[in-house]
């Protein structure tokens, strides 16, 4: 997919296409292709140049973020890791991923980890599993997500491009060799895997009674034979 973007992206800034009427045949031909691209609809504390894909962003606030939406087409079953693109210069902490289904919604936050720091472009991974089991996310055509890119932190001012938000298959990730930031949910042995490896994990964790909440798959504060249910499901949807 990135490959045809930019092949695109290319003959529109050369000006490759016999005339207006080709050009955008070409671009709508793109977007009926790769449906899983986001487009920027609204962003705060930030000022950014955009480059069809491409987001040069400079923050300028404790919670500066990005509002993405605007899908081709609903998400397929197998579609639940949100990927972009980005080159910082100095690590981001404290990002955050919201649903907006099509409201701004706030019950369900994908705190990620450390983006680290890439001179070179890397590609960043998030799992939004959580948001499509309870909120029906990616289900229609205008849900999006806000991206803020670091919340509510000291990190006030920082430098990031950011390029192809776009939502791939667990098996896609996995074979490019990435993790997502905020974890893939049910995998509680940490193998990047939901089986019944799984299953055997929270069991033993709840012979040992452990509070251990990596083993609290539905969030309810417990370990108990819920998280062995919630696991299950998630199997099921694979």
């Amino acid at each position: 997919a990135e490959d045809a973007v930019y092949e695109v992206k290319d003959g529109l800034d050369t000006g490759a296409y016999d005339d207006a009427e080709a050009a955008l045949a070409a671009k709508a031909q793109l977007y009926t292709d790769y449906p899983s691209y986001l487009e920027l609809t609204d962003s705060r504390q930030l000022s950014y140049d955009q480059q069809d894909f491409t987001f040069s962003i400079v923050t300028e606030g404790s919670s500066p973020y990005l509002d993405l939406k605007n899908l081709y087409e609903p998400l397929k079953k197998d579609e639940v890791i949100l990927a972009f693109d980005y080159i910082s210069e100095n690590d981001i902490e404290g990002s955050r991923i919201y649903y907006n289904t099509p409201n701004f919604l706030t019950s369900v936050i994908e705190k990620l980890g450390t983006i680290p720091a890439a001179t070179d472009w890397q590609t960043a991974y998030v799992n939004v599993q959580k948001g499509i089991n309870e909120l029906n996310f990616g289900t229609q055509t205008d849900h999006g997500i806000r991206w803020y890119i670091h919340y509510q932190s000291s990190q006030t001012e920082t430098e990031v491009q950011a390029r192809n938000f776009r939502f791939i298959t667990r098996a896609e990730m996995q074979a490019a060799g990435g993790t997502p930031l905020n974890g893939i949910i049910g995998d509680t042995n940490g193998d990047g895997n939901v089986d019944i490896a799984d299953v055997v994990a929270i069991l033993n964790e709840m012979a040992a009674d452990s509070t251990d909440a990596k083993f609290d798959v539905n969030g309810d504060t417990k370990i108990d034979i819920a998280d062995v249910v919630a696991v299950l499901n998630i199997m099921a949807q694979q």
